[in-house]
């Protein structure tokens, strides 16, 4: 019989009490465990890699948050220095240009008006209460207790500039008028930003009476208005102090995009903002219903010659010696076209248009060459 551990088969001897032995001999010597120690063996091993596995995810979650805060540490270091050194201009700093009106000797006939906008500013109390309601309803009905911008907007923006959607402007008041007063009008990433914080801290440094009353004198209305002035003007021809309810909803509705609301090119659409503009200022409770159903959309000016720098024949002339004597006093031209001055000139109106019938009378039937003077 072959001894244990050499080549061939056998059992182990029996144990001291008898029993079975717990090895038994394989052929070439090998021993063969016992199943249910490797089965523990198996559920060691089993446990050890589970234990790594939940280890490794551990780390990596915690890797995974402590770079989530350092991240968060550095970007909120990076807007409170950016909202720090980001300087909001002085009223003063962003004067808009206004139009200079030249007047007759009586100090209400215009003669000319002369500048590169055809802006006249206003302070906000002159601007009817339901006209300012009008703009509310139409661009920014929460712009008393926004915080000066939208957030959904800049999101929205944002996510547009990364996937290559369309462009979206800033969707509140504060947000406008600072694209249009500080900023150019590309649409990019960094210019948004610049937008989000000039809108914030605009918002924080000025009141929101000032900033509607700068919007208001800022602001686009079409047809070569800035301003509600010289929009109330252009469309109605009144003064912005005098606008209905009616009117000042349909110089609220261009705003969103003047030429796609003009009244005279696109009717249609035009009426559909302006009853839209009502509806919000009722929901807004800026107007009773009452009164609501009694607006019916006014009659618009036609579209004219650009209200501007038109002077030619005998005013241009007029025109020509008031840029001179304001010169040699010390007013450069450049002020003419840029502070809405106010000029009064010893012409008189009746005896300049007199001296012009004489001048056409005596001409008529003469040859087109020939070139009068009085």
């Amino acid at each position: 019989m072959p001894a244990l551990g050499q080549s061939g088969t056998g059992r182990a001897a029996p144990g001291l009490d008898g029993a079975p032995g717990q090895v038994r001999a394989t052929a070439g010597g090998s021993t063969a465990s016992d199943p249910r120690a490797s089965t523990r063996r198996s559920r060691r091993r089993d446990a050890r890699q589970s234990r790594t596995k939940k280890e490794r995810f551990k780390r990596r979650l915690k890797i995974a948050a402590a770079t989530l805060a350092v991240l968060s540490l550095l970007f909120g270091a990076f807007v409170v220095v950016v909202y720090a050194n980001t300087a909001v201009p002085t009223p003063e700093q962003i004067r808009t240009n206004q139009t200079s009106v030249v007047y007759y000797s009586d100090g209400t006939s215009v003669l000319a008006r002369v500048g590169e906008e055809n802006r006249t500013d206003v302070d906000l109390e002159v601007v009817p209460e339901h006209v300012r309601n009008a703009v509310l309803a139409a661009e920014n009905r929460g712009f008393y207790s926004d915080p000066g911008i939208s957030f959904s907007g800049i999101m929205r923006a944002v996510w547009n500039n990364l996937t290559g959607g369309e462009t979206q402007g800033g969707s509140t008041i504060t947000q406008q008028y600072v694209k249009i007063a500080f900023l150019t009008s590309e649409q990019t990433l960094s210019r948004k930003f610049q937008e989000l914080f000039l809108a914030i801290k605009l918002d924080n440094e000025f009141s929101k009476n000032q900033i509607l009353e700068y919007y208001l004198n800022t602001i686009y209305y079409g047809r070569g208005a800035h301003g509600i002035q010289a929009a109330a003007e252009t469309y109605f021809g009144k003064n912005a102090a005098d606008l209905t309810v009616a009117e000042g909803a349909v110089l609220a509705s261009s705003i969103r995009s003047p030429a796609l609301y003009d009244p005279t090119n696109h009717p249609e659409a035009a009426a559909e903002r302006f009853e839209y503009v009502l509806d919000g200022m009722v929901e807004e409770g800026w107007l009773a219903d009452r009164d609501r159903g009694a607006q019916a959309y006014p009659a618009v000016l036609p579209i004219g010659p650009a209200a501007v720098n038109q002077a030619n024949g005998p005013e241009g002339l007029v025109l020509n010696q008031v840029r001179e004597e304001l010169a040699a006093i010390g007013f450069d031209e450049s002020r003419l076209y840029r502070d809405g001055l106010r000029v009064t000139t010893t012409v008189n109106p009746g005896a300049q248009q007199a001296a012009i019938q004489s001048v056409n009378d005596i001409m008529a039937g003469q040859p087109a060459n020939l070139r009068p003077a009085l």
